[in-house]
């Protein structure tokens, strides 16, 4: 590794560490001036780690937070020693009970990103990796993130995505994803077959919502034949797991009332 290699990597520890010391959101400026680092340089970490899915920015704030990525690198070891936290449990709870891919995602810019993911553990199985990044429209967990969106917001995004889609067929119809985005909180789940792989599908829902924390989606994915099979057994046992590590409540809550 360069010597900018090594001071990059030290850097991030740097801010990481800063975050650690204050346990609160902090901006750009903050930790430029804590660590004594050039502006630009920490800008440029900052955007890195956040493009990566370590942070999350907070557009209306301006600041910076760690998201789970984190601590989920390094989960074994909580697993082992403290037998895992309530997500990580819920996760390998819908494992073996359905046998299928289950995935953690959230908001990541542009894109929905997965933090967390069980592989499925027959012998064909749908691949997926933390850190991947999906299109909101076309994902199962991306819907249920869109869902949260009000209308404006949604709109300026899916006009900017479809202005930079070189393929017709790609673009997002806004009208019906309206539609769409409704029924899932009509629903309080999606169902989504054939959008980024003809062969796959996943169903997806909120989970409750962590006061301050982005929100966070967790989904069952498979071929696309055994999402339709058992698409509506699999929510049920979302529904139930969910409810025991979190308690009952009504899942039209998790919903948000959309402002247009």
């Amino acid at each position: 590794m360069t010597q900018e290699g090594v001071k990059s990597a030290q850097r991030v520890f740097r801010i990481l560490e800063f975050f650690g010391q204050e346990q609160r959101d902090l901006s750009m400026t903050e930790i430029a001036h804590h660590c004594g680092f050039p502006q630009s340089s920490t800008s440029a970490l900052m955007r890195t780690m956040t493009e990566l899915g370590y942070l999350h920015f907070d557009r209306g704030s301006r600041t910076y937070r760690p998201t789970l990525r984190l601590p989920l690198l390094v989960s074994w070891v909580n697993t082992k020693l403290f037998n895992g936290d309530k997500i990580l449990q819920l996760m390998q709870d819908l494992s073996e009970a359905t046998g299928e891919t289950i995935l953690l995602a959230t908001e990541n810019g542009r894109c929905c990103r997965y933090i967390h993911v069980i592989e499925a553990t027959g012998p064909l199985r749908l691949h997926a990796m933390a850190s991947q990044t999906r299109p909101y429209a076309r994902t199962a967990c991306g819907l249920v993130l869109l869902s949260q969106w009000n209308q404006r917001r949604l709109a300026g995004f899916i006009q900017r995505t479809n202005g930079e889609e070189p393929d017709p067929a790609l673009r997002v119809d806004l009208a019906a994803l309206l539609k769409r985005l409704d029924g899932i909180r009509k629903d309080g789940y999606v169902k989504s077959v054939g959008g980024l792989t003809n062969v796959g599908g996943a169903v997806a829902m909120m989970l409750p919502r962590v006061e301050s924390e982005p929100p966070m989606v967790i989904g069952i994915a498979g071929f696309q034949t055994r999402v339709e099979a058992h698409a509506s057994a699999w929510v049920e046992k979302m529904r139930s797991v969910v409810a025991r590590y979190f308690g009952e409540y009504e899942y039209s809550s998790l919903m948000p009332k959309i402002d247009i």
